[in-house]
């Protein structure tokens, strides 16, 4: 495309190294939003026979790979994950949450009228500072676009970057509440992908 890109993980991934699972067995499905919790669960034979609800394509992708055999449903957002486990699972039914400490989507709220769900927090994330290199490039005008890929990751760039001037950077934002995030600062303008991912993104930029 002709463009630099210069990669800031604003997160550090820190996998449970020893989770304690319940009995797997009481549930119908699981629920599975991340390739971290993919990542996370992936030595657990005892989850590789159960139904899981995904979010994201590459995620499925990822759990197929370590031998999960029954993916019962890929969605692109919480949204329609929701909507496509109240299609395909009986009322009552018993569903665990694979998560992190942080999410986007309040889904155990969404579900719990409909369901039995319980959370697992299989991993966390912690916030890795700033560098002032990335200051420095962010107030030199040399970055013209920068990609948010998750509310919270939107929220510390905001919370880091609040007295700096934007007017002449565009943002690229996975989805509306990622871009809510970052209303307190001045962007030139911020777009938000038509679909909730990577690629849906990077159509902005080679639209340009």
């Amino acid at each position: 495309m002709g463009y630099k890109v210069i990669c800031y993980p604003q997160l550090k991934i820190e996998f449970n190294i020893n989770i304690t699972l319940p009995e797997v067995d009481l549930y119908n499905s699981l629920i599975v939003t991340s390739q971290n919790t993919a990542q996370a669960i992936k030595d657990y034979a005892q989850l590789k026979d159960i139904h899981v609800h995904i979010v994201g394509e590459k995620t499925a992708e990822v759990l197929r790979n370590y031998g999960f055999k029954n993916i019962a449903s890929i969605s692109n957002d919480h949204i329609e994950l929701i909507s496509k486990i109240k299609e395909g699972v009986p009322h009552l039914s018993k569903l665990l949450y694979l998560r992190g400490d942080h999410v986007a989507g309040d889904i155990k709220r969404k579900l719990r009228q409909n369901y039995i769900i319980d959370n697992l927090i299989v991993y966390k994330s912690v916030e890795i500072p700033m560098p002032k290199k990335i200051l420095c490039l962010l107030k030199s005008k040399i970055i013209s676009m920068v990609l948010f890929y998750s509310p919270r990751t939107a929220a510390l760039f905001a919370k880091n970057t609040i007295n700096l001037n934007f007017l002449n950077i565009s943002a690229i934002c996975i989805s509306q509440n990622t871009a809510d995030e970052l209303s307190s600062l001045n962007f030139k303008e911020i777009k938000i992908a038509k679909l909730p991912n990577e690629n849906s993104m990077l159509e902005y930029i080679t639209n340009e």
